[in-house]
């Protein structure tokens, strides 16, 4: 971070220079930058999520010399990119986009731009490793709050569901073994049935605990069984109807794609039955060409403004990305806000694997 520093300080004045020159040209490389990223693929919501990022949203501070407050401003919003959910290629891409629509600007300037062209290039190299690290912190934060959040999660549903039973199933057993030292056998059956009755939910518990853990019955009835018993699962506890379809699926996955997309579904399945009032979810697999592994999850809910996620919702979303990232794939979601006259709503998530032989 030192380094940082002292590459921000060498090039205050070059870089103040060439926010003077550009200034007057902040429209015409604002139009440019957000068709260079509508050409990536990149929307309008998530452009406007990343303007920050560009001269225009710290111009201030830069041109005034003010480097260590354009340090921290950056830092802050990498760490809100990550909260967002909206990729770090996507931030990188961004600053490199609007480095290329502010160069023409400087280099038709003769060689009073040359300097500040390369100051500010320079900058954008300082600018992307600071968002980007910043948002690897944060990230690597999420994942640690993910993590502790299922180990509580799975802790509290041991102790509330089986816990619970095995503590009234052991009074049972001790109020039945009372009453046959006493030779009062008069209400013993009713006693038994009520203790199968535990045992019954008990059993219960158990297994739709091993639905959520996931690996374990990934291990026991394989990758697609074990997401339709999930999925069949879902469909009886709530009132959300779960179809699974699948085409071109391989036979052998890493194991680290199947639990990965295992804990996506439950993630979009969680965030569904929390936020979406969705009636119906559409879940497909498959393979394009057999180098790339494909699952969407789209329901018919209310959908949502992806720019204004609520907190909760972004960090699922970002946890989901997370697993994805991590192993290499890609992860799309776009949604569709319920409005009055609107024929599509809800959202989809797209989650792309790459094959390898």
């Amino acid at each position: 971070m030192m380094r940082i520093r002292q590459l921000l300080s060498e090039i205050r004045e070059p870089v103040q220079t060439a926010i003077k020159l550009i200034r007057p040209h902040f429209a015409a490389i604002q139009a440019a930058w957000r068709k260079k990223l509508a050409s990536a693929g990149i929307g309008e919501d998530t452009s406007e999520v990343l303007l920050p990022l560009t001269l225009e949203g710290q111009g201030r501070n830069l041109e005034h010399g003010n480097l260590e407050a354009y340090r921290q401003e950056l830092e802050r919003h990498g760490q809100a990119l990550e909260r967002s959910g909206v990729s770090q290629a996507y931030s990188a891409a961004a600053l490199g986009f609007y480095l290329e629509c502010c160069l023409p600007y400087l280099l038709s300037t003769d060689k009073k731009g040359k300097e500040p062209a390369l100051a500010l290039a320079r900058l954008v190299a300082a600018a992307q490793f600071l968002t980007l690290s910043s948002s690897a912190t944060e990230g690597a934060a999420n994942w640690r709050r993910l993590q502790e959040r299922e180990r509580l999660s799975f802790s509290r549903d041991l102790h509330d569901d089986i816990g619970h039973n095995l503590l009234v199933l052991k009074l049972y057993l001790e109020m039945m073994a009372t009453d046959l030292k006493r030779g009062d056998i008069s209400q013993l059956q009713s006693k038994v049935e009520e203790a199968l009755a535990l045992v019954s939910y008990a059993v219960d518990s158990v297994r739709r605990l091993m639905l959520d853990m996931g690996p374990a019955m990934l291990a026991q009835f394989g990758f697609l069984p074990a997401l339709k018993i999930y999925a069949r699962q879902f469909t009886l506890r709530t009132a959300t109807q779960v179809h699974v379809e699948e085409a071109n699926l391989p036979e052998n996955l890493p194991s680290s794609y199947e639990t990965a997309l295992y804990r996506v579904l439950q993630g979009a399945l969680s965030n569904i039955v929390q936020h979406s009032r969705a009636k119906h979810v559409k879940v497909r697999l498959g393979s394009v060409k057999k180098s790339v592994l494909m699952m969407s999850i789209e329901d018919d809910g209310t959908g949502f403004d992806l720019a204004g996620t609520l907190p909760q919702r972004a960090f699922g979303l970002t946890a989901m990305r997370e697993r994805i990232e991590r192993i290499g794939g890609k992860f799309h979601i776009e949604s569709w806000p319920a409005r009055p006259g609107s024929r599509r709503h809800g959202t989809r998530i797209e989650v792309d694997l790459p094959l390898r032989p």
